[in-house]
Formats: structure tokens, C-alpha cells, sequence
């Protein structure tokens, strides 16, 4: 296949019966379609596809932001509103504003709209910020592809976007998209007003865009600059943390049977929990069905520990060479003490305008104590959940990630510490189970594997991740098929509600659990050997790329 080096759109192909197969060989003609794709897909998913039937449409959180909607400028607005949702304002802010440019009644049928058009236009603009990532890192075209697929062939933006349209996470992921583009492009100014934007949308974009100030180097980013010298993971090293951790897996999967509840209540005894708690505490534990069992919060912690020392793992293969290499940015100077007064300045700012426009004394509904909580304590049994959530969620490039993070890892430390420090604050939301807490750092995470795919390209793997990407996106997947019985949050774990929720770990029952389980396990076993049988295959060995792989 004929290699584009990137940079800017051009098309060599004057025939006009090779305009077509352009898309697969010239960037140009390969951002058109795109293009053309994420605008079909928008509005077949908006007028041919199922929409959610709770709250008439507006969904569980798209109440609340549908009352932010109606109720903001409205006297007295400020009081009742929480920083949370402070923090999430702003897409609410331009759904009324362009309903109010059409002098609408503020109906549910048109904040509906409202958001739904706001979605589609993020989409849209994504695909050009898009275009603009991969022209900057020189991406080959089918870097380019798979990059889209990641970013758009997901359950989130091929089901959910339009199935649920009244959330924030579009206009976020928009965002998080804008503000790796400007930090490529070492606009330390542009991050700044990004994030602050950031602060009205998503909790942790304003963070985010502090850190990569901080960190920024200096000069722009060149992806065919040398790589420095990197400690390196021997594979054995890898492989024993991985046995280990399997290892744990088997033990905490054995200790979620009933028998072992069993053995430990008549081991222990009646222990009342709430005698040995402050006052503050001791009624919500006597009120709590799980804190009145210290079995079944051994057992919850027990099923979380697998998921933990992955990520750690995770992190360490992140962060180690890094540190012991000396790449990230510590040196204090004048251009240092303006990244980190720029960095102090869009978290004092942020924090200075949700606190302006909220009631701090209003109760929020998550915390990180809240989310703490969560991913300490998750459903006894169901190992490794975040990740199998995570999956189900993002798509086959979330998998393709985990098995090759040694080369994910190598190539976040070559664009820069900035951005291993936005990985290490971010991916610890992961563990909650709700994967839409990632969504800051996937556009990060889709480029990076994208730039691992077109270093390491191999054929076998790149049909499976065809497949898989197809097989995983989901959006084929009927979540009405049959009438949603109960109210807004009964029977979530029961079907047909949990062909919606089955994406979501926290509320993903056993039956969904083991379907989207089996489909990682199968995808990642085919992509394993898929990329053996390319390394075996002699007519492969002549591959070369630019960046090393940190299993050495």
C-alpha cells in the first residue's frame, strides 16, 4: 500500500477512475469521506435510529440538563446550582441560546433537538481536528483510518450520541480533541482558553489543560524527531506482573462464590459495623445493607484488587522509563515559571467562575470520595469489570491499546511528559467503571495508537481490528427491540434495559457482563496471534519503524 508522509492534503491521483481509491492511498480524499461518513451516520442515527424512552426522551442526567436549559437566567438560578453541574453548563448555554433564537417554548421535543444538533456539529468539527492531528504527526492513511474508526466507530458516538443525545460528552470530546491539537502545536495561549472553556463542560478538562501547560516543551513536536535513550521492560518482567496478576484474578474470582460468603460469616460472627464508627457515620452504615455484611466488603475489595495492580502495572510501564531517563521538563527557568504560572492560572480562573456562577453548599451527586468509593468496592465477582466496561464503551482500539501498551506507553513519552502526566491523572477514573470518565484522554489515546499502527503495520491485525471495530461499535444493536417496563431506574440489570446498560459497568448484570466479557477475550486473543502470524510471516520482516518498542 502506497505510504502518504502526512503533511499537507494533496491528491496525486489525476485519473478519474482512481479518485475513489484515493481514499484508501492520499489523505485529502481520505478526510472528504470521512466526512461524508460521520455526516450520514449523524443523520440516519438522528431520523432512522431508536431513541431513549425514559423522561420522554431526555434520558437520566438529560432531566437535569433540561431544567439547566429552561431555568438558567432565571431569578434565583445560582442558588440552586451545584458546582457539579456548574461544571457541565455550557452545552445546556448553547442549546438555549439557539433555542432562543428561534423563540422556542423550551419544550422537551426541542431541547432534544437542540442537543442533537449540537452533538452532530461536534462530530462534524471532530473530524477536522481530526484531520489537523494526523496532518501535524505525518500519519500514514491507514493510520488516518483506524484513528477515525477509534474516534467514531464506537458505542459512544455510533449508538449513544443520537440515542441519548442530552449529554455534555460530544462537546467534551470535542474539546479534549482541541486541546491535544493546540498542545501539538505549542499554544500554550490556546490551551489556556480551551481549558477555561473546558471548566463549564467537563470536570477535568480544566485540569487537564493545566497539566499539559505545565509540562509543554518548548519547541513544537516533531513526530520524526530521534527518540532518547529509554529504560526498556524486559518481557519476562512483563510477563511475570501479568501472571501475578491473573493469579490474583483466579483467587478473587474463588473467593465471589457463596460458599466463601458462607465460611466467612461463620468464621467471623455477627459483627455490627457501626459501633466502631464515628456518630457521623454510624447511622448511614446501620442504614447500608453492604456495611452491615464486613464479609461482603471483603468481597468487593477483594474482586477491585486485579483491576488496581493492572493499572498500576499499567503506570508503571508508563512512568519508569520516563523518570529514569530524565524526559520530563523539571527544569526551572523563566520559560518553566511562565508554563507553570499559565498552568496556576487556568485552574485559579476555572475555579474562580463555577464557584461565580453556583452555590457551593448545594449537595453535588459524585465527589472523588464518591468515586473512591465506587471503585473499591464494586460487584462481587465481576473481575476486571472496568476494563471489560471500558471496551464495550470505547470500542476494539480500548483493547488494542491494553495489548500493546508497552508500544502505547513508549510513543505518550515520545510526544511528551505533559502528556504522560495527563494519562497518569486520567486513567485512575477508569477503575470506576463508568467509562465515559476517559473521555479527556481518548483522543490522546486513539492518536497514539494510531501512530503505533502505522509504525508497526501488519496486515492479519489490521483485518481483525476491521472486524472487531464493526463487531464492537454496536450500533447495530436493537436497544428497544421490546418496550422498557418499570421506571426511570428500575430493572437496569434486567433485559431489554441492559442492552443499553451493559455498556456500563456499574450497572452491568452478569448475563451482559459475560457477553461483552467473552467479545474483549475473544478480540484480544485474535489480535495476539494475528500479530504472531504477521512476525512469523517473512514477507513481514522486512518492516521498519522510526520508534522503539518498550518490550525491547
Amino acid at each position: 500500500m502506497t505510504e502518504n508522509a502526512g503533511g499537507p492534503d494533496r491528491k496525486p491521483f489525476p485519473a478519474a477512475g482512481a479518485a475513489w481509491f484515493g481514499i484508501f492511498q492520499d489523505a485529502a480524499p481520505a478526510h472528504r469521506m470521512m466526512t461524508v461518513i460521520v455526516v450520514a451516520v449523524v443523520l440516519a442515527s438522528w431520523f432512522l435510529g431508536e431513541h431513549v424512552p425514559v423522561s420522554g426522551g431526555l434520558g437520566w442526567d438529560g432531566v437535569i440538563y433540561a431544567d439547566l436549559v429552561r431555568n438558567m437566567g432565571h431569578t434565583g438560578f445560582s442558588t440552586t446550582l451545584g458546582t457539579y453541574y456548574a461544571q457541565r453548563i455550557l452545552p445546556a448555554f448553547l442549546v438555549r441560546q439557539g433555542l432562543l433564537l428561534f423563540s422556542s417554548d423550551m419544550a422537551n421535543r426541542d431541547i432534544i433537538l437542540g442537543f442533537a444538533i449540537l452533538n452532530g456539529l461536534m462530530c462534524v468539527g471532530l473530524t477536522e481536528v481530526w484531520r489537523s492531528i494526523c496532518n501535524i504527526l505525518k500519519l500514514t492513511v491507514i493510520s488516518r483510518w483506524f484513528g477515525f474508526a477509534g474516534m467514531f466507530m464506537s458505542f459512544e458516538f455510533s449508538k449513544q450520541t443520537m440515542f441519548y443525545p442530552v449529554l455534555t460528552d460530544p462537546v467534551a470530546l470535542f474539546l479534549a480533541a482541541m486541546l491535544l491539537l493546540t498542545y501539538l502545536k505549542r499554544s500554550k495561549f490556546a490551551v489556556s482558553i480551551l481549558s477555561i472553556i473546558g471548566a463549564f463542560c467537563w470536570p477535568t478538562l480544566s485540569i487537564t489543560g493545566a497539566i499539559l501547560c505545565m509540562f509543554m516543551p518548548n519547541r513544537p513536536y516533531d513526530p520524526a524527531s530521534p527518540y532518547s535513550a529509554e529504560y526498556q521492560f524486559g518481557k519476562n518482567t512483563l510477563k511475570v506482573g501479568l501472571w501475578i496478576i491473573a493469579g490474583v484474578a483466579i483467587f478473587s474470582a474463588i473467593c465471589a462464590i457463596p460458599a466463601s460468603h458462607q465460611a466467612c460469616v461463620a468464621l467471623s460472627g455477627p459483627i455490627n459495623i457501626a459501633s466502631y464508627l464515628p456518630a457521623s457515620l454510624a447511622a448511614k452504615a446501620q442504614a447500608s445493607h453492604s456495611l452491615k455484611d464486613p464479609c461482603l466488603i471483603v468481597q468487593q475489595g477483594i474482586t477491585a484488587v486485579p483491576s488496581f495492580l493492572l493499572m498500576i502495572l499499567a503506570m508503571i510501564i508508563l512512568v519508569v522509563p520516563l523518570v529514569r531517563t530524565g524526559i520530563l521538563p523539571l527544569k526551572v527557568d523563566a520559560r518553566r515559571i511562565t508554563a507553570i504560572c499559565c498552568a496556576v492560572f487556568i485552574v485559579l480562573v476555572s475555579w474562580l467562575g463555577v464557584r461565580v456562577i453556583s452555590n457551593p453548599h448545594v449537595a453535588n451527586p459524585s465527589s472523588i470520595f464518591v468515586l473512591a468509593r465506587l471503585s473499591g468496592m464494586p460487584a462481587v465477582g465481576k473481575v476486571f469489570l472496568p476494563f471489560v466496561s471500558l471496551s464495550a464503551f470505547w470500542g476494539a482500539l480500548a483493547i488494542f491499546s491494553a495489548v500493546e501498551w508497552p508500544k502505547i506507553a513508549s510513543e505518550a513519552r515520545h510526544m511528551g511528559g505533559a502528556i504522560v502526566a495527563v494519562l497518569c491523572f486520567t486513567l485512575p477514573f477508569g477503575l470506576v467503571g463508568e467509562p465515559r470518565f476517559l473521555t479527556t484522554i481518548w483522543p490522546i489515546l486513539v492518536t497514539l495508537a494510531a501512530i503505533v499502527l502505522g509504525r508497526f503495520n501488519r496486515n492479519g491485525r489490521n483485518v481483525v481490528l476491521l472486524v472487531s471495530t464493526f463487531v464492537m461499535a454496536q450500533f447495530w444493536l436493537p436497544l428497544t427491540i421490546v418496550p422498557w417496563s418499570g421506571g426511570a431506574f428500575a430493572s437496569l440489570e434486567d433485559f431489554p434495559k441492559q442492552l443499553y446498560f451493559m455498556h456500563y459497568g456499574l450497572w452491568t448484570s452478569w448475563t451482559g457482563y459475560g457477553i461483552q466479557a467473552a467479545i474483549l477475550v475473544g478480540i484480544a486473543w485474535a489480535l495476539a496471534r494475528s500479530a504472531k502470524a504477521d512476525l512469523a510471516d517473512p514477507a513481514r520482516n522486512d518492516l521498519q519503524h522510526t520508534g522503539p518498542s518498550a518490550l525491547g
